[in-house]
C-alpha cells in the first residue's frame, strides 16, 4: 500500500526496472486510514532498518514514529481496533505495525520502539582503556572471558590482554579456554587441580 500523487494504491508489475501503480478506491475512512498509516509504516520501517544497519539512535525518527502513532490513534483509535486491525492487515507490512501496540489483561502497552532502540543496546561499550575493562565487560555481556570482544574493546592482542591480567584468569583444559580465577577455584577444587 502506498501512497502516489494523492491516490492510495497498490504496485505491480515489480521488477528492477519498473513496477506499476494501481490506484485503489477508497471511502473517506478508508481514505483517511490510508494517510495516517502509510507515514506510521513508512517511519517504523525506516527506523527498524536504520537502527540495525547503523548501531545508533536515531532520536529524532523516533520522535516522528511517536507523532505518526499519536496522529493515527487520536484520530482513529487504537492500531488494534477491529476496524483498524482489519484495514491494516491488508498492507503486507501491517502485522509489523499493529506489533507497536497489545494488550495486557485490558491494559494497553506500548512497543519498545516507540521509546529506545531495540536492535542493539545504546549503551553498550565500545571501548575500554584496560584489560581488567574489557574482562569486565566480557563477564557481563557472555558470563565468560570472550578473547574475541575483549580484544575489540581494548584493541589489544589475545596475549596481550592474558599477560596484563596476569592471575586473573586461568586455561582451564576442561572446557579448553580462559576462566577467571573465581570460578576456577570454586567448586571441586581437587578434581579441577587434578
Amino acid at each position: 500500500m502506498i501512497w502516489f500523487e494523492g491516490q492510495v494504491g497498490r504496485l505491480g508489475g515489480l521488477t528492477r526496472q519498473s513496477c506499476t501503480f494501481h490506484p485503489e478506491e477508497l471511502g473517506t475512512l478508508s481514505r483517511y486510514r490510508a494517510e495516517r498509516y502509510i507515514p506510521l509504516r513508512d517511519t517504523y520501517q525506516l527506523l527498524c532498518r536504520l537502527e540495525m544497519q547503523n548501531e545508533i539512535e536515531y532520536k529524532g525518527l523516533r520522535r516522528k514514529l511517536n507523532g505518526c502513532y499519536e496522529n493515527f490513534t487520536a484520530l482513529l483509535g487504537d492500531l488494534n481496533k477491529k476496524e483498524n486491525a482489519a484495514f491494516i492487515l491488508n498492507d503486507p507490512g501491517g502485522r509489523e505495525v499493529l506489533g507497536l501496540e497489545r494488550f495486557v489483561e485490558g491494559r494497553k502497552q506500548l512497543s519498545d520502539i516507540l521509546r529506545r532502540p531495540v536492535s542493539f543496546d545504546p549503551n553498550e561499550l565500545k571501548h575500554v582503556d584496560t584489560a581488567a575493562e574489557a574482562l569486565a565487560a566480557s563477564l557481563n555481556k557472555f558470563g565468560r572471558v570472550e578473547f574475541p570482544y575483549m580484544e575489540s574493546l581494548a584493541s589489544r592482542s589475545r596475549q596481550e590482554l592474558i599477560d596484563e591480567l596476569g592471575d586473573r584468569i586461568f586455561y582451564n583444559p576442561m572446557v579448553k579456554g580462559y576462566e577467571i580465577r573465581e570460578r576456577l577455584a570454586a567448586g571441586n577444587v581437587v578434581a579441577k587441580v587434578e
